[in-house]
């Protein structure tokens, strides 16, 4: 979302409200909503309570992402990023686990994790 959309975020959430919370992990760390967040710090939050890891609340982000919109290619590179970044046990990172789609833009392969976005 550029710097031009929260004027509109702040006029839409006057007009009919705040329609989707602020998603957060365990810990408070927002997995969706900087945005609404940036607008409004009292922004309606929901806690995620079964979010307890980093790698868990960078799948949910992704997943909250890319669903529900079409997620520009930066912040897709900066969402898979903190993915690539997480340590890998034995040592190493997870970026390695990154795997091609085969082509399909609507799959996205984490490891052996595959989360489909709806067409």
């Amino acid at each position: 979302m550029g710097s031009g959309m929260i004027p509109e975020l702040k006029s839409s959430s006057k007009r009919v409200g705040q329609l989707y919370p602020v998603l957060v992990d365990y810990h408070g760390n927002i997995i969706d909503g900087e945005h609404r967040y940036s607008v409004d710090e009292d922004w309606r939050t929901m806690r995620l309570e079964h979010i307890r890891t980093e790698k868990d609340r960078l799948i949910a982000r992704i997943i909250s992402n890319t669903v529900r919109r079409t997620v520009p290619r930066r912040e897709k590179k900066e969402l898979l990023g903190g993915w690539g970044s997480l340590p890998k046990r034995g040592g190493g990172t997870r970026k390695d686990r990154l795997q091609d789609s085969g082509g399909n833009r609507n799959e996205l392969h984490l490891g052996d994790e595959v989360f489909a976005r709806k067409v």
